[in-house]
């Protein structure tokens, strides 16, 4: 027997002398007991927290390492369990050590604190939300629960109309959550990348650039490392690592050493796949030589007229990502 069960054991004897206990048939008092202990712990789960390590939440389903469902260990921690859950919490909690640590997401004056219980509206459907948390013996009554929503019609909406994302997407951290939830690869985050790009990074060169290079690692996971579709894409990086560079000149060789790599990537696959019959072409080969020579002189007057001509170039191309399968 384990130390448990012999615990157990002796508990049940002590309770022996207990004058209610002994109403109770000899035979049957472990028997009863230890029932009794098991649905006071599956309601003590309910009320706990879970404890994962990040390398275990990290991992996508289906991994063969995967065991992102089982908690590394359970505890019971009175002071996190004052906050109530929502689908779409205003804050984060994480362990360091045996302490829980909470981050809040910016919570104005009067709003009620939430953390989430496991289920976040980014990563499940509604139903799947419902069944979840009737689990653990409570209806969900958070913003998102009240209106319905749900992750699935959220995506169905974005790819039926793009045009709705830079909307129900308010912030860098919803669209990260969001592609979370595709598979590594999955052509609907290009279409979200794409438009999200257009709507909402024009204002913010990094974002654009961050975005672009999203829809170029999402098509290495589909096995597209050299293809004709990334011309435009790539060209868009270099505009957008020109931009930054401007911006912030303390930063200027990292992203002039963008500008060239993106440069160098749009081209070599223009030759390839159209010759130099491609529209961009002689405008990224300007810019191209113009900033090796900037490189050499430090004069950037033609190499920004260049650049300038580039962008006007591509605006007038056909976007990056094709239509969906």
């Amino acid at each position: 027997l384990s130390s448990t069960d012999d615990l157990v054991k002796r508990i049940v004897s002590k309770l022996d002398e207990h004058p209610q206990w002994s109403l109770v048939p000899k035979t049957r008092r472990l028997d009863y007991f230890t029932t009794l202990l098991r649905l006071i712990s599956s309601r003590l789960m309910t009320n706990a927290h879970s404890i994962y390590f990040v390398d275990r939440l990290e991992r996508r389903p289906g991994d063969a390492t995967s065991d992102s469902s089982t908690p590394s260990g359970v505890g019971l921690f009175p002071v996190a369990s004052w906050f109530n859950h929502s689908c779409r919490a205003n804050l984060n909690s994480f362990f360091y050590g045996d302490k829980l640590i909470f981050v809040s997401a910016g919570i104005r004056k009067g709003e009620e604190i939430c953390d989430n219980y496991g289920v976040s509206f980014f990563n499940y459907t509604r139903e799947e939300r419902k069944k979840f948390l009737a689990g653990r013996g409570f209806t969900c009554h958070c913003s998102v629960c009240v209106t319905n929503d749900s992750i699935d019609n959220l995506l169905e909406s974005s790819i039926e109309n793009p045009k709705l994302v830079p909307e129900s997407i308010s912030t860098v951290g919803d669209f990260k959550q969001l592609t979370n939830s595709l598979p590594d690869g999955h052509k609907h985050i290009e279409t979200i990348a794409q438009t999200y790009a257009k709507a909402a990074g024009s204002t913010d060169p990094k974002l654009q650039l961050f975005l672009y290079e999203q829809i170029l690692e999402c098509q290495r996971h589909r096995g597209l490392h050299f293809s004709p579709e990334q011309i435009r894409t790539h060209l868009s990086c270099a505009l957008s690592s020109y931009d930054v560079m401007r911006i912030s000149r303390r930063e200027k060789q990292v992203y002039g050493l963008n500008i060239q790599i993106h440069l160098f990537a749009a081209l070599v696959r223009m030759r390839t796949f159209h010759g130099k019959l491609y529209p961009a072409y002689n405008a990224a080969k300007s810019a191209a030589d113009e900033f090796t020579r900037m490189q050499e002189t430090g004069l950037e007057a033609d190499f920004v007229v260049t650049m300038e001509g580039l962008r006007c170039v591509v605006s007038k191309l056909k976007p990056a990502c094709c239509t969906h399968e």
